[in-house]
């Protein structure tokens, strides 16, 4: 049975003092004292320069430290793992047919690693004979301490996500981490949800894309990842995940992309374990009530129509009558080409209508700011 590492460092709290001073980012009520703990020494443990091999030495000489740091210490070095073989794929050999594979191995290492059913001294042991070890044992790589990804990586927000996804999920899902924040919390979320559904065929894959830190204008997948993700989606649920969303636009640019792009207008579900904008406060406050995919698509939905002004549209919104209200849409183009993903508008309204009781509730909510 799966235990999130998360969760295990949150049992770890013993300090009595706020470690609110560490991080730049707020947690205002929504986290517990354990989560602003478990940021703080997230955080500490993330800045790191060298090696594949200084990596897997610092996972086994955790063993010597207390139970939190030895938590803390491992949750960031098995997805550094993975951020290994990312770095060294895209920046000497991006076009390599072997990078799918290099990847998905250096997953399995770090999934390993958070499950903690074997020895770690056995796990890396194993993994130091792999060729993919070898491939890549001297390439130099960094990774900056980041003050928002220790803090939206920590267990309530990932079990709010993970919550979300059994709510609205009961299939074989392909899980697509942005790259590299959303890959520690997104691996931890992907695992709590294949232990509780004991789906056997989901996949975890993590693309590497950044707006803001590198102005990637696309995330940086090869042809040979594009052909094994259409693959490897049949049949699945897709969900695209980022621990933060700062405005909004790696996952809106990674969404577009992979819906084109990638699985060619196939439904991908967005989850975000925090967004500052004003529709996820909302959101992070009613969990619950709503997925991320219907309460994003509702509110592109009525960002959109801020801007076609159609009376009669508005007033089936305000009467809930979603269904003339997707007739409306399919019959307009002008509201089309302003819906940011149609798509998961129908879906969000379909689910509405199966609970009116919630209807109410987010619609007058939402048309408050309209």
């Amino acid at each position: 049975m799966y235990v999130s590492p998360f969760y295990k460092l949150n049992q770890e709290y013993d300090c009595n003092g706020s470690f609110n001073d560490y991080l730049m980012y707020d947690f205002s009520d929504f986290a517990t004292d354990q989560d602003i703990f478990s940021a703080f020494l997230l955080h500490r443990e993330m800045e790191f320069s060298g090696t594949i091999n200084d990596v897997l030495d610092d996972l086994v000489n955790a063993n010597s430290e207390k139970r939190s740091i030895q938590l803390a210490k491992r949750t960031i070095g098995a997805t550094r793992i993975i951020r290994a073989n990312m770095s060294f794929y895209n920046q000497r050999d991006p076009r390599n047919i072997i990078k799918i594979d290099a990847i998905l191995n250096s997953v399995e290492q770090a999934k390993k690693i958070y499950e903690e059913e074997e020895p770690i001294e056995k796990i890396i042991k194993e993994y130091r004979k792999s060729k993919f070890y070898k491939k890549i044992k001297k390439f130099n790589f960094e990774q900056e301490e980041d003050d928002a990804s220790a803090t939206y990586s920590t267990n309530n927000y990932s079990s709010l996500t993970y919550r979300n996804l059994i709510l609205n999920y009961d299939s074989d899902i392909l899980f697509v981490a942005i790259a590299n924040g959303g890959v520690m919390p997104g691996l931890d979320i992907f695992l709590r949800y294949v232990n509780y559904t004991q789906k056997e065929n989901c996949v975890f894959y993590p693309i590497k894309f950044s707006t803001s830190k590198n102005d990637d204008r696309i995330p940086r997948i090869n042809e040979f990842e594009i052909d094994y993700l259409r693959h490897i989606a049949k049949g699945k649920e897709i969900i695209l995940f980022d621990e933060d969303a700062f405005g909004g636009i790696t996952i809106s640019k990674a969404y577009e992309f992979l819906c084109q792009d990638v699985f060619e207008y196939k439904d991908v579900g967005i989850a975000i374990n925090f967004d500052d904008s004003n529709k996820n406060n909302y959101f992070n406050s009613q969990l619950n009530c709503l997925g991320v995919s219907e309460f994003m698509s509702i509110f592109d939905f009525l960002e959109s129509f801020k801007k076609i002004n159609d009376q009669c549209l508005r007033k089936r919104i305000e009467n809930n009558d979603f269904r003339n209200v997707l007739e409306e849409v399919r019959r307009s183009k002008e509201i089309q080409e302003r819906i940011i993903n149609f798509d998961l508008l129908k879906l969000a309204c379909d689910k509405i209508l199966e609970d009116q009781s919630r209807t109410n509730q987010i619609v007058e909510t939402l048309l408050g700011g309209v």
